[in-house]
This record gives C-alpha cells, structure tokens and sequence, in this order.
C-alpha cells in the first residue's frame, strides 16, 4: 500500500498544469485608491467548501505556509 505523499506524487502528474501571470500589487491598489470603504473576508475555512465529486474526495489536498499547525 503506497502512503498519502506517493499517491499525491502520482496524482500530480496526472493534473494538467495552470499557469496565470501573477499581478502585481500596484495594479489593485490603483484601482481602489480612491475608495472610502473596504471589507475584510475571512478565508481561513474557505477550502472547506470546496466541491468534488464523490469518487475523488481523498485526492485533494492543500499546503499552508506555517504547515499544519
């Protein structure tokens, strides 16, 4: 039986790679420079409602910068 990290070494070369421009910050904050209100999202459980098909619920899986802590 392969463990959890082989299974995703496989499951990565099997994805078809995405690859968007990264937009610099400027760009954004030039557009709502003149703004006078802003709201804050709390993303923190938003991978959690994340929808896949039934068959595929154990191949997702997400990397955080401190870990998993």
């Amino acid at each position: 039986m392969s463990s959890p990290l082989n299974r995703g070494r496989r499951l990565n070369v099997t994805l078809d790679p995405h690859q968007y421009a990264i937009t610099l910050l400027e760009y954004p904050f030039s557009k709502i420079g003149g703004g006078s209100r802003f709201d804050k999202i709390d993303l923190a459980d938003g991978y959690l409602q994340i929808k896949t098909a039934k068959d595929s619920k154990d191949l997702p899986n997400f990397r955080r910068n401190g870990g998993l802590s």
